[in-house]
């Protein structure tokens, strides 16, 4: 069973559900409808007002995998985000608050992952940033954030006590500094911009009682190599003082043509690094990561990305798609190759095709 429904309940607040259940744990895949491993519904609430933003939410997860106990997906109730963003600067910049709660249960603990069968965690980072642009050109962007969290747990395999409590207060502070170099030739523009970066943070505290329910996977790329933490959810935190560093490219043609290019890497300075073997972070000189997207013409679109060791000597992790539109049809067709990574769930190499 599928269903989906959005509701407008005025101009800032709307809800809705989005929702599939099967039976039979082979139907979707036997008949070519999906081939997800885990099916995920949700009924949710959510506000819009100007640049702020609220969302609530009650998430249902149920495993499509053979063999796996449905004892082990979690009932999350509620899962709440929000954002609000101060209307007057302070010190010249933007003051921002961010809020994210969630409360979830499951009957069996998984110990697999080393998570319990309950477990809250209430998060509120405060943060401050302003851009400042010298007349040559150079943009350096201050940043700090101070970040709180609160966590209850119950039965995490392997934990000293059956039910945990902690709170953590975790300041950071860094800078962001780019020279965007623009050449310009007949109706091309080139922008080549060196991007340089620094973040000190207290190491990630060390909560063995505490389940990392949102944090598991890690994808590090491109698109998060100059983010302040590149974990996926909050159960995690990247501590310790890095440095990021890389160049960026974009070259814009005629008829909407353009050429986008990066490369570049993370260097843990001091402290202890958050990162396990597989995440291609784990070491004081991460990965190499690249990406590049070529629009040949309005109809053909290229994109490569992969993360490769420093030494060039081999790709853990490549991505390579190819997109297509004619009118209105388009389509497109997507290859990637990934290392394995038992530390975040790949317990063995994969390829995957899909359009």
């Amino acid at each position: 069973i599928e269903s989906k429904g959005d509701f407008k309940l005025n101009n800032t607040w709307s809800w809705g559900w989005d929702g599939t259940v099967a039976s039979d744990r082979e139907f979707l895949s036997d008949y070519d409808i999906s081939n997800d491993s885990i099916l995920t519904s949700s009924v949710h609430t959510t506000g819009l007002s100007g640049r702020n933003y609220a969302n609530a939410q009650v998430i249902h997860y149920q495993t499509q995998e053979q063999g796996e106990s449905q004892d082990l997906m979690p009932v999350v109730l509620p899962y709440v985000t929000a954002n609000y963003v101060f209307d007057e600067p302070v010190l010249g910049g933007e003051l921002a608050l961010d809020m994210s709660a969630y409360s979830l249960r499951r009957v069996d603990p998984d110990t697999r992952f080393a998570i319990g069968t309950e477990q809250s965690h209430a998060v509120s980072r405060l943060s401050w940033r302003r851009q400042m642009i010298s007349e040559a050109g150079l943009v350096v962007t201050p940043f700090t954030e101070l970040r709180s969290d609160l966590y209850v747990a119950e039965n995490v395999p392997g934990a000293t006590t059956t039910q945990t409590t902690k709170t953590d207060f975790l300041p950071s502070a860094g800078f962001d500094m780019r020279y965007p170099l623009i050449a310009t030739q007949g109706p091309v523009q080139n922008v080549l911009t060196p991007v340089f970066q620094i973040i000190a943070a207290p190491s990630e505290p060390n909560h063995p009682d505490i389940g990392n329910e949102d944090a598991i996977t890690l994808n590090f790329d491109a698109t998060n190599l100059f983010l302040s933490d590149r974990f996926t959810g909050f159960d995690r935190y990247e501590g310790g003082v890095r440095a990021n560093a890389g160049l960026t490219y974009t070259l814009l043609g005629e008829n909407g043509g353009f050429i986008r290019a990066s490369l570049g890497e993370s260097f843990h300075i001091a402290g202890r690094n958050s990162f396990a073997a597989g995440s291609g972070l784990d070491g004081t000189s991460s990965d190499l990561v690249g990406a590049l997207a070529l629009q040949l013409n309005e109809n053909v679109t290229l994109g490569y990305q992969a993360r490769l060791e420093e030494d060039l000597s081999r790709i853990n992790v490549q991505e390579a798609t190819l997109g297509l539109t004619f009118d209105r049809i388009s389509g497109s067709l997507s290859y990637a190759d990934i290392a394995a990574a038992a530390n975040y769930g790949r317990q063995t190499a994969e390829e995957q095709v899909w359009g």
